[in-house]
């Protein structure tokens, strides 16, 4: 009977960790994701500034070479 009552303790006390352990992973889980999300709109917006500092800077050799080309003539 001891063997018993011991048993059905020790089950609640696994039940009781997995129910923790499973709300502590599905919270780990919404960060991890929201963390992700802002990673991906992070880069996205990175690129954009990057493409256009690229763009500035063809424009800028562009007008640099043709500046050059005007005052050789």
């Amino acid at each position: 009977m001891y063997k018993c009552i011991n048993d059905k303790t020790t089950a609640k006390i696994s039940l009781a960790a997995a129910k923790i352990a499973e709300g502590s992973m599905s919270k780990a889980a919404v960060a991890a994701r929201a963390e992700a999300e802002r990673r991906a709109k992070e880069a996205v917006f990175i690129k954009k500034i990057s493409n256009e500092a690229l763009e500035h800077v063809a424009y800028l050799f562009i007008r640099e070479k043709v500046r050059k080309k005007g005052a050789a003539l």
